[in-house]
């Protein structure tokens, strides 16, 4: 293992050396750390890349995208619908997820897909007004035949969620509203997160926050949500809400101070681990930015 990551780390430094490029375009969003506010005005120059500790040429920074297409995935299972001792409240994650789609923009358009078991619902892209009136018949949504318990399978329908939005777009999104927990899947967290990085698909995420959440398969789903989220440069926002914690109406407004990025990078074969940060601080403190944590393969200009 050690002779193959010397390998390439030593190949893309000769790679870097020689200019041999091709250029990959990534999506970030700046926070100040103590407002919590977007940093907007930022120019190439005030980015740095990194790749295996080598700099890559940030060759543009422009606006994010005006349009863009949203799909809501509603996990309906049982450890959703049926709160126990008062601990998880789904009318409190019901009114985030309102709250989420009423800041889209009314020129972007909204999918949901609702799941259990083996059984989803789907809409079509309708503008987010409609999407709002139907929230309620989704979220009422029963597979049938039901049934119990019902079970879920998280990370298949996430995936599901990616192909409703093929071909991909700019600015497309995935916004999943759980409690993390998967037992279902035939898929796994790291398929799903990878799919999503090669498609440039950003995954937020509604958390449904259970106290009384305690055991390991449980505990594992909320780290891999958590990961995947981060991994993809999407954000989590949980209910109840933290103090310092982004709501979700914020969550979806940050993407209109999104940046685009398109950076030199050289060719490589499969997804790779790189670093974006600002050069100078905000308010004297490290700002906190969204960005995925993977680069995809590309294939040299040169």
């Amino acid at each position: 293992m050690c002779v193959i990551a010397v390998t390439m780390f030593s190949a893309s430094a000769t790679l870097l050396a020689q200019g041999a490029t091709c250029r990959s375009s990534v999506f970030a969003t700046t926070l100040d750390p103590k407002t919590n506010e977007p940093i907007d005005g930022l120019a190439a120059s005030d980015f740095r890349a990194t790749l295996k500790r080598h700099e890559l040429s940030i060759r543009s920074v422009t606006a994010a995208p005006t349009a863009r297409r949203f799909v809501f995935v509603l996990d309906r299972s049982g450890s959703m619908k049926n709160a126990q001792n008062g601990s998880l409240r789904p009318d409190l994650v019901n009114q985030a997820l309102r709250d989420a789609v009423a800041e889209i923009p009314s020129g972007d358009t909204v999918a949901l897909l609702a799941f259990a078991g083996k059984h989803n619902a789907r809409t079509e892209f309708m503008r987010p007004a409609s999407a709002l009136a139907g929230l309620q018949a989704m979220l009422a949504w029963k597979p049938t035949p039901e049934t119990k318990p019902e079970r879920t399978p998280l990370w298949d329908n996430v995936d599901a969620a990616l192909r409703m939005l093929s071909p991909q777009q700019r600015g497309d999104v995935i916004v999943l509203v759980t409690d993390g927990g998967d037992n279902m899947s035939k898929l796994r967290p790291v398929d799903v997160r990878n799919e999503l990085l090669q498609a440039g698909v950003p995954m937020l995420a509604i958390l449904a926050e259970d106290p009384s959440a305690s055991t390991p398969e449980e505990r594992m789903g909320l780290a891999a949500l958590l990961d995947l989220a981060e991994a993809t440069g999407g954000v989590v926002t949980s209910v109840p809400g933290r103090n310092s914690e982004l709501s979700s109406k914020q969550v979806i407004a940050l993407l209109a101070h999104q940046y685009e990025l398109e950076i030199g990078v050289p060719p490589i074969r499969k997804l790779t681990e790189w670093q974006l940060s600002l050069k100078s601080a905000a308010n004297g403190r490290k700002p906190t930015l969204f960005y995925p944590h993977y680069l995809p393969p590309c294939a040299s200009t040169q």
